[in-house]
Parts: C-alpha cells; sequence; structure tokens
C-alpha cells in the first residue's frame, strides 16, 4: 500500500528556494516519518521475549559504577533541558522519570511554556538518560531532552591541539 497520510510525511527538498524557479522539473522525495522510539532497554526486553520462549530478564545496574575516579557530581555539564512537557506534570513525575539514573539535584519545570531543567549526578549517567529518554511519549507527546546550555559558558579558542577538554575542566 503506497498511499501515505499527510501527518506520515516528511517534506525533503533539495533545492534552495531561491533556485526553485529555474528548475521545471523539481522532484519532491516524501520520506515516511519514523515511529515512537522506545528506550533500548525495553527493544532488548521484548527481543528476548520473541527469541527465547523466556520472560524478560531483570538487569540491575549500579549507577555509582558509571563514575570515574575523582569526577565532579552536579555539575552545569550533567544539566538536562527537558521540553514538550504537558503543562500538568506534577513535579513528583517528572523527577520519577529520572529516578533510574541516581540522585537528582535541580528541578526546575515551566508549565506555561512546557519545559523544564533537572541535574543528575554526573555527565555520564546525564548522556544515559538524555539517549534512553529523548523521544519517549509522555501523555500523548513525545518529550525532547537535550542538555542544557549555560548563559554563561565560555568559548576558547585558538588553543593548542595539546590542550583536551579534561584540562580545561582541571581549571574549573
Amino acid at each position: 500500500d503506497l498511499s501515505l497520510k499527510s501527518h506520515e510525511l516528511k517534506h525533503q527538498s533539495y533545492l534552495p528556494s531561491q533556485n526553485r524557479s529555474r528548475h521545471k522539473n523539481l522532484y519532491l522525495i516524501y520520506i515516511p516519518a519514523p515511529p515512537p522510539r522506545q528506550s533500548p532497554v525495553t527493544e532488548q526486553m521484548e527481543g528476548a521475549v520473541e527469541g527465547s520462549g523466556e520472560g524478560p530478564t531483570e538487569m540491575t545496574l549500579d549507577i555509582t559504577s558509571f563514575r570515574k575516579p575523582g569526577e565532579k557530581t552536579f555539575t552545569q555539564r550533567s544539566r538536562l533541558f527537558v521540553g514538550s512537557l504537558p503543562p500538568d506534570i506534577p513535579e513528583e513525575e517528572f523527577k520519577n522519570l529520572f529516578s533510574k539514573y541516581g540522585n537528582v539535584n535541580e528541578v526546575f519545570i515551566n508549565r506555561e511554556r512546557g519545559f523544564g531543567f533537572i541535574r543528575l549526578e554526573t555527565r555520564t549517567v546525564a548522556e544515559i538518560a538524555k539517549v534512553e529518554l529523548d523521544g519517549t511519549i509522555l501523555n500523548n507527546r513525545p518529550i525532547r531532552v537535550r542538555f542544557a546550555t549555560h548563559g554563561s559558558a565560555l568559548t576558547v579558542r585558538n588553543l593548542l591541539p595539546v590542550v583536551t577538554n579534561e584540562l580545561l575542566e582541571q581549571v574549573e
């Protein structure tokens, strides 16, 4: 069945808008929108159920095993922006979304504009949470999880190649 509904389509045009009038044979390519994502853990568990005939196995990870020795905790680098939040989400439910990733420090929700911020213990844990929760459906809408930007962040240029991010972080 080649019929596609308009809400399943993503429009792609490979010509800049100013050049379209010069090209008589303009082809539009329609790409079906991807289905909503589930977290990788859920997909693995479903695969285990289908392939082996057994139920999903429970896996427990100690979140502290993701912490590097001497790594700072609750830094700006572990702060996440969460967009497309339902306006009526309680703070406790927002925290519970991230509870499996360890301790939560800072929580802020702007219900009028539908976004929030949350600070997790380490950057590594925040990266895992971002990958697993981005696109998760919450009250019939996919949430967006990104790393939060900081208004007073510095941009440093013209450094020697031997200067690494790790060296710059030690300056903090």
